[in-house]
């Protein structure tokens, strides 16, 4: 049934008349039980789906996170997301439950040019972060797009605010809450910053 339905999303006449928060609704639906790997039919019917959002109105910007956050999980990467990010006023980012989702989702999708547009990490560096776990997001995706770039921080690094002054907020908090962290299983992605060149620095 699952196959049949994102078969059916996948068609290019499927969903025209679906709005915005539907087309949200059932891409959080494609995602939300998926195998390892994704079939072909669920990759499909996320791209459908994402071109029938609403063009020429902006997005709320916890839209925009949970567009983010859904295709992440399936590594679907378009030019849309990256207008959809690129309209998101800065100030509304400034808050870590709203910040850390959408850089950790954009460190998934592959799109530091987003991120460094938006100045997310200069972001996370001076506003507070409510809990651990979103400090937690902010070093994952930092871990990860740190090694996407090999560490190397040159003229055609595209992430050269990914800098370790912005990151300080974030290792205090974890530092500060380990037990809690490790009992929580939250270990493996810290990992991955750790064994990044950046974290391997700090």
């Amino acid at each position: 049934l699952e196959s049949a339905m994102m078969y059916r999303l996948a068609h290019p006449d499927s969903g025209k008349q679906l709005t915005n928060e539907q087309v949200l609704h059932l891409a959080d639906l494609v995602t939300s039980r998926l195998p390892e790997p994704p079939p072909w039919e669920a990759r499909e019917a996320m791209l459908s789906l994402l071109r029938r959002l609403k063009q020429g109105q902006r997005k709320p910007v916890d839209f925009v996170q949970r567009v983010l956050t859904s295709y992440s999980r399936i590594g679907v990467r378009d030019s849309q997301l990256l207008h959809l990010v690129k309209a998101v006023p800065a100030h509304e980012l400034a808050d870590g439950k709203v910040l850390a989702p959408v850089v950790l989702a954009l460190a998934r999708l592959g799109l530091p040019q987003a991120a460094e547009g938006l100045q997310l990490f200069p972001l996370a560096g001076v506003m507070p972060l409510s809990s651990p776990d979103l400090a937690v997001g902010v070093l994952y995706a930092a871990g990860l797009f740190d090694l996407v770039r090999g560490g190397h921080e040159d003229s055609f690094d595209p992430l050269p605010s990914l800098r370790p002054e912005h990151l300080t907020q974030s290792l205090e908090i974890v530092a500060s809450n380990l037990p809690a962290l490790r009992e929580a299983g939250m270990m493996a992605p810290l990992s991955v910053f750790a064994h990044s060149p950046l974290g391997e620095r700090l």
